[in-house]
């Protein structure tokens, strides 16, 4: 099989594990964070699932793009 090809599987199945991670936080941020004031003066939910996931789930891409995706050439 082609390297390249190993390459695309081994980044779709990250990116795919990635998303997923993401809806699951998210779900479980949203429904079982709170209804208390947090830091921001916003419910506890939203805080967590609309102000601190999002940062944390862009530094987890750069980082997953970074050190786990390869430059292929697309030329045969």
């Amino acid at each position: 099989m082609d390297p390249r090809f190993i390459q695309a599987h081994k980044e779709a199945r990250w990116s795919l594990l990635l998303s997923l991670c993401w809806v699951a936080v998210w779900v479980s941020t949203a429904y079982f964070g709170g209804q208390e004031l947090g830091v921001f003066g916003f419910p506890r939910w939203f805080e967590w699932s609309c102000l601190f996931a999002p940062p944390l789930f862009i530094f987890l891409c750069w980082i997953m793009v970074r050190y786990l995706f390869a430059d292929l050439p697309l030329e045969d």
